[in-house]
């Protein structure tokens, strides 16, 4: 402990109990603190819940430090189990700003095509379940499922137009927009977009908010995609399944095996922009709109 300033020797602590401490020990060792400051009682256990609270603190900040320099995050996979899966791969971090684009839109077969990597987000993986003989297990990676979705809307809206359709094409739209708002909750984007004034279509004054301009954190997608198609080329050779121009994964030697196809289909496979790439774990990316 070091004395005040100016202090020949310790000032002397007042006496304690068993049971208690007194605030004057905490404050002793402040130069500032003066010799003569009164003492207020302050139980053990108020002090433990103090120090639990920082250290849970602590620990909840350093998770997030860890996070956010893009370590990876080990997995096993357990098909029994309800833990949460993510994909093996260290994914940087990249950024995003919104612009108003004329590409993407509701007729582009093409452009929305070139979102989707060969094998249309699915990925096999090893898998520990001793019950299953085959040695692995297939999955989806999220952001293609929810592309997919988002891709129905469009393709829904263009078939509504002409009158064509069908009961599937509605359930699959109610599986999505289900999907997708669980997905837009849980993500929670907190970026900030600014409000501006605008003119209401009767004449009035309103602020309106179109979120271009705004830059926004994001995993880096085109090394999402590159460790996608690495992994489809590794599986693809010695596998009975394979990806159907709709997107469905389809047991060749048994077709009718194949999954629902509006669980897990994806639009055909092209190839996509990609961010710039940086050493860093956090970067500036960039999309051709």
């Amino acid at each position: 402990m070091i004395a005040p300033a100016g202090a020949a020797t310790e000032p002397t602590r007042p006496s304690t109990t068993s049971t208690e401490l007194r605030l004057w020990d905490l404050l002793l060792d402040s130069p500032q603190a003066p010799m003569s400051r009164p003492s207020y009682t302050v139980s053990k256990g108020t002090i433990y819940a103090v120090l639990l609270t920082l250290f849970v603190s602590l620990c909840s900040n350093l998770s997030t430090l860890w996070t956010l320099r893009g370590k990876p995050t080990p997995i096993a996979v357990q098909i029994k189990d309800d833990s949460v899966l993510f994909l093996p791969a260290n994914v940087h971090y990249a950024s995003l700003t919104v612009e108003e684009s004329d590409r993407y839109d509701l007729h582009n077969e093409l452009d929305w095509s070139s979102l989707f990597p060969k094998g249309h987000g699915f990925v096999r993986l090893p898998s520990t379940d001793p019950e299953d003989s085959s040695g692995h297990v297939f999955f989806a990676i999220s952001m293609y499922h929810q592309l997919h979705c988002l891709n129905s809307f469009r393709r829904l809206t263009v078939n509504a137009a002409s009158g064509n359709v069908s009961q599937h094409h509605l359930d699959h739209a109610v599986h999505c927009l289900s999907y997708l708002r669980q997905l837009l909750l849980c993500h929670a984007d907190v970026a900030l977009e600014p409000a501006r004034p605008a003119d209401t279509v009767n004449g009035g004054q309103t602020q309106a908010v179109y979120g271009e301009g705004t830059t926004h954190v994001c995993r880096d997608w085109a090394q999402v995609r590159a460790w996608a198609e690495n992994n489809y080329d590794e599986w693809r050779k010695d596998d009975v399944y394979e990806v159907s121009e709709g997107g469905t994964l389809v047991n060749v030697n048994n077709a009718a095996a194949s999954p629902s196809p509006h669980r897990h289909a994806h639009a055909t496979d092209s190839n996509s922009t990609k961010p710039q790439h940086s050493h860093d774990h956090h970067h500036h990316g960039q999309v051709n709109n």
